[in-house]
């Protein structure tokens, strides 16, 4: 199955494009549905940019388009989530690093299958009542911004 994602129609041009690759960071802030979102995004983002990383979002992209943008990525900052399972478009070597809520994550298992260069960074939540209902559905996260500094730093060396 994977082999045929890989080496589709579409997906064959992206992953043999000769584009320069780019660091890119899966933004899905805007996304009104989307739980996990980071609830520090504010300070994430500043420091991203300063990196030289570029927010993208996924919502409303073609497919295809989505494989380009993986397949020409040299590093993906991404929280944990189903923009994610676009990592199958990603080269071997690429540099994934994700924040995770959870120890054993099905995307980080796939990016080392894959071939990726994974950091995952482990997240604190931050709960929120949902309409009323006095049950916490939504998890956001909250990211260690010296964290993040120190793992791209790393990634990048």
């Amino acid at each position: 199955m994977l082999k045929f994602y890989r080496e589709g129609t579409f997906c064959s041009s992206a992953l043999d494009s000769n584009r320069a690759r780019r660091a890119i960071f899966i933004n899905r802030q805007n996304l009104s549905s989307s739980r996990r979102k980071i609830a520090n995004f504010e300070d994430l983002s500043r420091v991203l940019i300063s990196r030289g990383v570029s927010s993208v979002e996924l919502d409303g992209v073609s497919v295809e388009n989505q494989a380009h943008i993986f397949a020409n990525s040299s590093t993906i900052v991404a929280g944990h989530g189903a923009g994610l399972a676009n990592l199958v478009f990603a080269k071997p070597g690429t540099k994934l690093i994700v924040f995770e809520n959870k120890i054993n994550s099905e995307f980080v298992s796939l990016a080392y299958w894959l071939g990726l260069e994974v950091y995952a960074i482990p997240t604190a939540q931050v709960e929120y009542e949902s309409g009323g209902s006095g049950k916490f559905v939504n998890r956001d996260c909250v990211i260690s911004m010296w964290t993040v500094n120190f793992f791209y730093l790393v990634s990048q060396a």
